[in-house]
């Protein structure tokens, strides 16, 4: 809609800036401009060409959104993924807790990680926020904002996939422990 408005606008503004060319060679906004070199023509061309580049750039952009099919926030065995934080999960044996909050009005679900080192927010305004102290060092913040669930609901589902995935870990470590040879467990340790 905004690229179709512009497109609009940037033709409404062709057609003022011809008339403007036509007329009275006596005009204040004439003689303003033939003392740049310049005709209303040439000005309302230039305006048309960005108006319409800019159209252009705004429907491919929209175009593009619109065939972005990647969740914004997943869930799965490898861990929880929020695109707005990093390209990669945070691993279920580094959440520490998660809770429901709402800070400044805005819903959210704090993850407190184990080591906050393991998952460095990779996009620049995740890193921005941890800097800042907006977000504590030793946390992820998830908005619950555009999901389709509230704060409550996602701690819900996060316990629901999580708690299966951080069990077989567990119980696959103790069982490499019991298999392992009692030097190899010693010096593991």
């Amino acid at each position: 809609m905004a690229a179709l408005a512009l497109l609009a606008t940037a033709v409404g503004l062709t057609f003022i800036f011809q008339i403007l060319g036509i007329g009275s060679h006596q005009s204040v906004l004439d003689r303003l401009m033939r003392m740049f070199g310049t005709t209303a023509q040439t000005i309302g061309t230039a305006i048309v060409w960005i108006m319409a580049g800019t159209a252009l750039l705004v429907m491919g952009l929209a175009m593009l959104m619109q065939r972005d099919t990647w969740p914004m926030l997943r869930i799965d065995a490898q861990g929880v993924m929020d695109r707005r934080w990093s390209a990669k999960p945070v691993g279920w044996t580094n959440i520490a807790e998660f809770d429901a909050v709402r800070i400044r009005g805005l819903d959210l679900v704090l993850m407190r990680l184990k080591d906050p080192a393991l998952d460095p927010p990779q996009q620049w305004l995740a890193r921005l926020a941890r800097h800042l102290g907006i977000v504590p060092a030793d946390a992820v913040l998830i908005p619950v904002a555009g999901l389709d669930c509230g704060a409550p609901d996602l701690c819900d589902k996060i316990l629901e996939i999580g708690t299966p995935v951080i069990h077989a870990a567990e119980d696959a470590a103790e069982q490499a422990a019991a298999d392992a040879p009692d030097g190899a467990a010693v010096h593991n340790n």
